[in-house]
């Protein structure tokens, strides 16, 4: 990492050292400068028209599959489906699940439990676990530093990659038009709207050579030569068909008995060791951005949160946590979250986020991947 000062946005908590930010000469960002409104705008504007043509469509026709429902086990997805299922009677999906290899059990318990609330086909594919080591290895070994929004948490968006290609390629095989997709509204920038366009990214990311072997080359050749129109559109139910209030949501499905909160995904301690390490910045730093600009969290608080935890675990090495790192850790979470020391998911996903040794021994990540000298300076 480097050690040249760190400047803040004077509004939020996005630092100059976050991918895709930058700051004025007033020091405000570029995200509270509004200046991705007209990108968003339109994008907004392609998924409410998408989602409209998909509601005529389950108009028109309920003996047809009206589309392929990605089905991750986590909140989003789970709220999702039981909304759909219960507003539009007539729907009639198939559910699909890539079984990743850090996929926790909480997960899959919440997809078997929507599963039986619902009369929808299930699909589960999955890849090798090689497979999954192979491409994290890469990545963690790639020199390269990017500036696009949110590549500190780039092997993520790898994996999420992986799931929608593998669901596009699914659906173009039976015909299926529409893909749903349940991402978070706050991460609509990076939400996927064309299968060609994530195929060009995970390729530009890991490389030809790893989509031919994962997909197959015929079918990425015939994808990259049919017409758009003719190829699945991926739709985000949030955007125009569902409104999003987390709090109701979970509060819903955990009351339906479906939903188990402790769902983060079990490689996350290497991406927020990925994210401190490679760029010096927290992995859900954009999520904190905007609770503090809608005043729901302090800003001097969060800044010293952040100070705190980057000393924290950048001096945590991948194979020796000191003894005591849990308990400094646990006192920065809750100054700034102001909950029990007993709150169930913040100790999940506190123990989740220090289990770097395990992790990295069953990928085979190592120091070295993640050492200044392989990683260079920003």
């Amino acid at each position: 990492m480097s050690n040249n000062e760190v400047h803040y946005c004077n509004k939020c908590v996005l630092s100059d050292q976050v991918p895709g930010i930058h700051l004025n000469e007033d020091h405000l960002c570029n995200i509270c400068r509004m200046d991705f409104v007209k990108v968003g705008k339109k994008k907004f504007s392609y998924m409410r028209r998408a989602s409209e043509a998909f509601m005529k469509h389950v108009d028109l026709d309920d003996t047809v599959c009206h589309g392929l429902f990605m089905l991750s086990g986590g909140k989003d997805s789970i709220y999702a489906l039981v909304e759909l299922a219960q507003r539009y009677k007539t729907l009639n999906l198939k559910t699909y699940t890539l079984l990743h290899p850090y996929m926790s059990d909480a997960a899959l318990n919440n997809i078997n439990a929507v599963s039986a609330m619902h009369n929808y086909i299930q699909c589960f594919e999955k890849f090798p676990f090689d497979t999954y080591k192979d491409m994290f290895q890469k990545e963690f070994n790639n020199s390269n530093h990017y500036d696009f929004f949110d590549a500190h948490r780039l092997p993520c968006h790898i994996c999420v990659c992986l799931s929608n290609i593998s669901a596009y390629i699914y659906a173009y095989k039976m015909g299926i038009k529409y893909i749903l997709v349940c991402t978070d509204p706050e991460q609509v920038g990076t939400a996927v709207t064309s299968g060609k366009e994530c195929l060009d990214s995970f390729v530009s990311l890991t490389s030809r050579e790893m989509a031919d072997r994962l997909f197959g080359r015929r079918i990425i050749d015939e994808l990259v030569a049919e017409d758009e129109k003719n190829l699945p559109c991926f739709i985000t139910p949030y955007v125009s068909l569902l409104d999003y209030n987390r709090d109701k949501m979970i509060l819903k499905i955990k009351d339906l008995g479906i939903y188990n909160s402790n769902t983060e995904c079990l490689l996350s301690p290497l991406l927020y060791y990925y994210s401190i390490s490679k760029y010096g910045v927290y992995n859900n730093i954009n999520h904190l951005a905007n609770e503090v600009r809608r005043g729901h969290l302090d800003r001097d608080s969060v800044l010293r949160f952040l100070k705190q935890y980057n000393e924290l675990l950048s001096n945590v090495s991948i194979g020796d946590i000191p003894e005591n790192t849990r308990e400094q850790f646990l006192r920065v979470y809750i100054e700034l979250f102001k909950v029990d020391t007993n709150d169930k998911e913040l100790l999940f996903q506190l123990d989740n986020v220090l289990n770097i040794s395990q992790v990295a021994d069953c990928y085979g990540i190592s120091d070295r991947l993640l050492s200044d000298e392989t990683l260079g300076s920003r």
